[in-house]
């Protein structure tokens, strides 16, 4: 069972909760968009280990190929197809963000946030990090071009 979330021209998402897992049908400069984001969230220092790392991906790659679709309904659609809740996905995200900006390496966390933090907090909401990235991907996926 899969759901087809697209905006973009070509690029649809699909999440099979069976295997868990959220692919992006197409390349992102001879690499899945899956894989740039895994990388990208790795170098910003969180931890594959944890659940929120896979919801995180899942986000962001829906955010980038849908970036008018709102994040409860994002949250909604990681919760059913991973056999979840909305409020444990919304939960798992923050943490794993929050790990990320506690020990991940603070130079590639500030190149790739610079002022779009709080200074308050120290750390962006979940909607602002999964914006931004999903932003920098379909960026990137358009050759550089929003």
């Amino acid at each position: 069972m899969g759901i087809d979330i697209n905006e973009n021209e070509g690029a649809t998402v699909t999440i099979v909760p069976a295997e868990v897992e959220c692919k992006f049908e197409g390349e992102f400069k001879g690499e899945s968009l899956e894989r740039k984001i895994t990388e990208v969230l790795s170098n910003l220092g969180m931890p594959r280990n944890v659940k929120g790392f896979d919801y995180v991906r899942q986000a962001i790659v829906i955010r980038a190929v849908n970036k008018r679709l709102k994040l409860m309904d994002v949250y909604s659609t990681i919760a059913v197809h991973n056999n979840d809740t909305q409020s444990c996905v919304e939960r798992a995200i923050r943490h794993s963000i929050e790990l990320a900006f506690k020990r991940g390496p603070q130079g590639e966390i500030d190149k790739l946030f610079k002022h779009s933090i709080d200074p308050l907090k120290n750390k962006p909401t979940n909607g602002e990090f999964i914006s931004l990235l999903a932003d920098e991907m379909r960026y990137e996926m358009k050759g550089g071009e929003l």
